[in-house]
């Protein structure tokens, strides 16, 4: 899904409204639920949970209400995905 959505995804930007961890990890980084409203350049915009695997790094610099760059799928709004760079500039 996120090779599709870097190619085909509309960008747009997103306020973090929640987050948490799953309990799972891969190699030792936290898998984190992020809940994001997705504000499109049109349309209405939408609440979307993203599953992201995250360092500590870029986990300490998340905050609740920060915006964040995210592609989504607009035909199924359930995918979406915070580009990564994103995270390393905050």
């Amino acid at each position: 899904m996120k090779k599709r959505l870097m190619r085909e995804g509309i960008e747009a930007e997103a306020i973090l409204l929640n987050m948490e961890q799953t309990g799972l990890y891969v190699n030792d980084q936290p898998q984190i639920k992020l809940q994001v409203q997705v504000h499109p350049q049109s349309g209405r915009n939408f609440v979307s949970e993203v599953r992201e695997v995250l360092t500590l790094i870029d986990l300490s610099q998340l905050r609740i209400g920060s915006t964040l760059k995210v592609k989504y799928n607009p035909a199924n709004t359930k995918e979406v995905m915070v580009l990564r760079q994103q995270i390393m500039s905050l």
